[in-house]
């Protein structure tokens, strides 16, 4: 069964998996109360590090008291409002904080379409997941609302994926060439539901199924005629008959008419 993921829910990080990025790679987030609008951008550059990156990276002012908009990014102890990190494929961590002025809510807009050019992007709380999220590359907005679990921050998670490439001001984002994609899985490690999604570029037959790493069949995620679209599919550590897999690693595989593509994931027990 076909399942999108709703994700999210309140306060801080990025993370950033794949091949190692060699060009510079900006995304900006809007954050508004209706009133008051405010910009964040992170991103990764080969010159980028955990630290203040001067040329790269943007001190925020001081925090304003309580009940006065403000939005900003903060990592080690330093706020920013554009925060640069390496271009490798360890983890990132970007926190984004927010407050908004008294008697109003905080809204975040971006652009989805930059996001799926990248790959993955998703909005979680600062559990993990436990109990929200939501996928950027479906959706334009989130509005905070009154839920404690969000009022003061959120956590994204970027999965990037550069085979499809980064709409520029040249290029618009509608114009790219469609592409099947295959994207990480996230999270990655993970011991209890992951999320794979993809991308079908035309109508056809599409498989994707679980291998171990003896190459042996383990689950069938999905066998059926997909149309043309983003699609995102959960697996939950078990085998076809139901039973809970072993601890290691494992590759799950997209077949279709013309295309095949694979990528690892590790499941902890």
């Amino acid at each position: 069964m076909l399942q999108r993921i709703v994700v999210f829910n309140w306060m801080w990080i990025i993370v950033l998996y794949g091949a190692a990025i060699c060009q510079m790679l900006e995304y900006p987030i809007t954050i508004s109360d209706g009133v008051n609008t405010g910009e964040v951008v992170i991103g990764v550059h080969p010159d980028g590090s955990d630290d203040f990156d001067p040329g790269l990276d943007l001190l925020s002012p001081p925090p304003p008291p309580s009940g006065v908009f403000d939005a900003r990014l903060r990592v080690n102890f330093v706020d920013l409002v554009k925060d640069i990190r390496e271009s490798t494929t360890a983890e990132k961590e970007f926190c984004l904080l927010y407050q908004a002025q008294t008697g109003r809510t905080i809204t975040l807009i971006w652009d989805p379409a930059l996001a799926a050019s990248l790959g993955s992007m998703v909005l979680t709380d600062k559990f993990g997941g436990d109990q929200f999220m939501l996928d950027m590359t479906m959706n334009s907005t989130l509005e905070v609302g009154n839920d404690p679990a969000i009022l003061d921050g959120v956590r994204i998670a970027l999965i990037p994926d550069f085979t499809v490439g980064i709409p520029t001001e040249e290029t618009d984002a509608g114009d790219q060439p469609e592409h099947w994609q295959l994207r990480q899985n996230f999270p990655n490690p993970f011991n209890g539901v992951t999320g794979i999604s993809y991308t079908v570029p035309q109508a056809g037959w599409v498989e994707v199924s679980i291998f171990n790493a003896a190459g042996q069949h383990v689950r069938t995620l999905i066998a059926a005629i997909h149309q043309k679209g983003q699609y995102h599919l959960q697996w939950d550590g078990r085998s076809n008959n139901g039973e809970v897999v072993t601890t290691g690693v494992y590759v799950y595989r997209l077949f279709a008419n013309g295309f095949s593509g694979s990528k690892r994931l590790v499941f902890i027990k």
